[in-house]
């Protein structure tokens, strides 16, 4: 191994680690930020969750319970919503879909997105009852499946631009045959 192979290695270890928290980062800052004004209260994806089920599903050993609950905590908190409500969702998706311990990245592209609908599913349906209960009444159900089906819309993107982070450098742009 070169001498430039080993000093280069630390910091790649430092960018495996860094990366997924970034992505869940800027995914959080995608959701929080204020729609334009002729629609402020239009419906958008969730693109923390779909970001979060890529991680969890493509790339299981980058994504920790920790970063999951960390990644719906600050979303709680940046949106003004009662803290856990969509954290514990995003943990619960998170420890459903490590539990293929990677064994998906075999899985053509539609049967992971086969995968990822449940978990969305499932993560959407207990982040509208934790709000329901906490605000006290039964919240609308239309909304919240109108963006349970732009987040299943948005994950191929996601999902692809996970893979493509997941790969070194060198596979990447090497000459296909």
């Amino acid at each position: 191994m070169s001498a430039w192979m080993t000093a280069a290695r630390p910091a790649l270890a430092l960018r495996e680690r860094a990366l997924p928290a970034g992505t869940l980062a800027l995914a959080v800052l995608v959701d929080l930020l204020p729609l334009p004004r002729p629609a402020p209260d239009a419906l958008a994806p969730l693109v923390s969750l779909a970001t979060l089920l890529a991680w969890a599903l493509l790339r299981p050993d980058r994504i920790g319970p920790v970063l999951a609950f960390a990644t719906g905590l600050a979303l709680d908190l940046g949106g003004g919503l009662p803290p856990g409500a969509t954290g514990l969702p995003f943990l619960l998706a998170q420890q459903l879909a490590a539990g293929g311990r990677g064994a998906l990245q075999d899985l053509p592209p539609l049967g992971q997105w086969a995968v990822a609908l449940p978990l969305a599913a499932g993560a959407c349906l207990l982040r509208w009852l934790l709000l329901s209960l906490s605000y006290g009444s039964i919240l609308p159900l239309r909304p919240g499946l109108f963006e349970l089906a732009l987040t299943i819309a948005l994950y191929p993107v996601v999902a692809v631009l996970v893979a493509q982070s997941g790969q070194p450098r060198a596979l990447r742009h090497a000459p296909r045959r």
